[in-house]
């Protein structure tokens, strides 16, 4: 699995990352993951996944404002975006807590594995925005 993950890394498919406490730096509490990258465009899609015992105590803002500290910074991504289903509302406030605009509804037009076709809210963050 993991030579499949430096695959896809290397190809610059999607690169998967634990997420981890600094209190146990040890043990991977979430992972966040960065893909869709469209060079044409300069911008990647992220996403992220906490386990529900680290949920409301602000991992999830950490790791999106250190993923995009990393694309805007390091990888000179111009937009980064982010698709939430409209009943998380508490994803949406995280991307809303860095500075994301939510662009709007996608209504009926995904395919989610073990969902079907999904409404998703669509959020995205500019390099401008944040200078």
């Amino acid at each position: 699995m993991i030579t499949h993950f430096e695959r896809d890394f290397g190809k610059k498919k999607i690169i998967y990352l634990g997420i981890c406490s600094n209190e146990n730096a040890g043990r991977i509490i979430g992972v966040a993951e960065i893909f869709d990258f469209d060079e044409k465009v300069n911008m990647a899609t992220i996403g992220y996944t906490l386990s529900e015992n680290y949920w409301g105590q602000g991992y999830a803002a950490k790791t999106v404002n250190a993923l995009c500290g990393f694309l805007f910074d390091t990888a000179d991504i111009n937009r980064i975006q982010a698709f939430v289903m409209p009943a998380n509302v508490r994803s949406g406030n995280v991307l809303l807590k860095n500075g994301f605009l939510k662009e709007g509804t996608i209504r009926q037009g995904v395919f989610w594995t073990g969902r079907g076709v999904v409404d998703l809210d669509l959020y995205s963050l500019l390099k401008s925005d944040v200078i």
